[in-house]
């Protein structure tokens, strides 16, 4: 499926594209409206033609209003375009009962403003003409009005057999619609996420600006001083409105679109919708770190509690970890963690304070927390062990046996790397079904526990050492 084909088959346009066809499949006069803006999605009309064709409308015939053969009788202009003989249709009456047009849809495109008196007083006779036709076979003409017409144009036209293109493409829409584009699994980094809900909010209704950003790298998206250079070199300074393609409902309410951005308001917007792309992600994000560290370090952080925390609304005691915000969290471990967790915890504070007083966070700064949280749970699984089979198998913790199914830290590698390595042989064989087997002789203080809380709370953990080795590791 092509990426146009793929917007298509979003619910929003899709939904525009179902409720064309069934004006079309069942209009009493034999006439419909499609009100669009100057700016369309491209592929607009195959859309629909494609359509009707796959619910048995009959032939779908695209027309050009422009073209030099409806200058002289609309009616004989879709009649050539229908393959009708040259002069076999004059009247409007002819062609509504013409075999060579029967069970034809003509979708009629680009009808200039100073020709739409020409093809309204031939809409409305044809409309008569096609009261007593048999509407199973009967032509319909589906026609585009062109943006700039007063009201009074088209009063009593259509009446409800138009169709209009406004609000079309919701949020949830183009976030399916990036995702596809960008290739989204589902397990994205913060920076992905970032840098796709980016796209999003700057493409808005566009699967044109959709596409030609989501081919960007993720860390020039989340740069909001790059995307403000990319719209001030393009775009249009026409006043944006509904009718040119520069407005339209985003999410209920009325926006520009990325090409009326230019100025500095426009630059303020883009700024805005940046911050605000971080804003959907960050602030979640903060939340599952959060509750990894307090998962993680829990004996640590009740040994520190209840604290006193202070709000606007008073003071409030905090009795249990999970309750614990980021910046508390913080001050409690940092002198208790390793280096790299505690720079990662201070900055997922101080990006969720930059994200809070609407301040966007620095592209580097994005980069390494999102990097390093990648690393930091993939160690820590939100559900531990949630894929493994259930077997018997075992964590044994053993000391003093030398047999080669022992696993035990690489004394090569330096201590933290030495201990992930470990710890994924250790899921790595309990994922496989089998027992796995620890020399704590290998482990720094604290590492049994950390050890034992990667595997789920029904696989059985067995301290098989010694008294003297086991007291060192319960201190620890």
């Amino acid at each position: 499926m092509s990426h146009e084909q793929a917007f298509w088959a979003l619910p929003g346009p899709a939904r525009f594209v179902s409720e064309v066809v069934e004006q079309v499949l069942s209009a009493p006069r034999g006439i419909v409206g499609l009100s669009t803006p100057a700016r369309i999605p491209a592929g607009t009309f195959e859309a629909v033609r494609e359509a009707l064709l796959d619910r048995g409308g009959g032939r779908v015939v695209r027309v050009r209003a422009g073209g030099r053969m409806f200058e002289r009788s609309i009616a004989h202009g879709l009649a050539q375009v229908a393959g009708a003989r040259d002069s076999a249709i004059r009247t409007v009456a002819a062609l509504a009962e013409s075999d060579a047009a029967s069970a034809t849809t003509f979708i009629v495109e680009d009808v200039r403003v100073g020709d739409w008196p020409r093809w309204a007083a031939f809409l409305r006779s044809f409309a008569v003409a096609s009261a007593d036709a048999d509407r199973s076979l009967a032509p319909v003409v589906a026609v585009c009005r062109p943006p700039g017409l007063p009201a009074s144009a088209v009063a009593g036209l259509f009446d409800r057999d138009e169709v209009v293109w406004r609000g079309r493409v919701s949020p949830l829409d183009m976030r399916m619609h990036v995702g596809t584009l960008r290739g989204h699994s589902g397990r994205e980094p913060l920076l992905e996420k970032i840098a796709a809900e980016t796209v999003v909010r700057l493409a808005m209704w566009d699967p044109g600006v959709a596409e030609g950003f989501a081919a960007l790298e993720a860390e020039r998206l989340v740069d909001a001083e790059a995307m403000v250079a990319a719209a001030a070199g393009s775009g249009s300074d026409e006043p944006p409105c509904w009718e040119n393609g520069l407005a339209d409902l985003w999410d209920g309410r009325p926006a520009v679109h990325l090409a009326g951005c230019r100025d500095v308001s426009g630059a303020r917007e883009i700024r805005r919708r940046a911050w605000a792309a971080q804003a959907e992600h960050v602030l979640p994000f903060v939340d599952e770190v959060r509750a990894y560290f307090a998962e993680r370090y829990r004996p640590l952080l009740l040994a520190a509690l209840p604290i006193t925390v202070s709000r606007k609304s008073g003071n409030l005691q905090v009795t249990e970890p999970e309750d614990l915000e980021a910046s508390p969290m913080w001050r409690i471990l940092e002198q208790a963690i390793p280096p790299i967790e505690e720079t990662f915890l201070r900055t997922v504070v101080s990006i969720r304070n930059a994200v809070a007083h609407h301040r966007a966070v620095s592209v580097p700064v994005l980069v390494a927390v999102s990097t390093t949280w990648e690393r930091l749970r993939e160690e820590v699984e939100a559900v531990p062990g949630w894929s493994w089979p259930r077997c018997g198998q075992r964590l044994e913790f053993v000391a003093g046996r030398s047999t080669l199914d022992v696993l035990r830290i690489d004394a090569d590698l330096p201590p933290r790397t030495g201990f992930e390595a470990l710890a994924r042989l250790v899921q790595a064989r309990l994922a496989s079904g089998e027992d796995a087997v620890v020399d704590v002789d290998s482990l720094a203080t604290g590492d049994v526990d950390r050890l034992a809380s990667l595997v789920p709370t029904d696989i059985e953990v067995v301290r098989a050492y010694g008294a003297h080795v086991g007291e060192d590791r319960q201190a620890a």
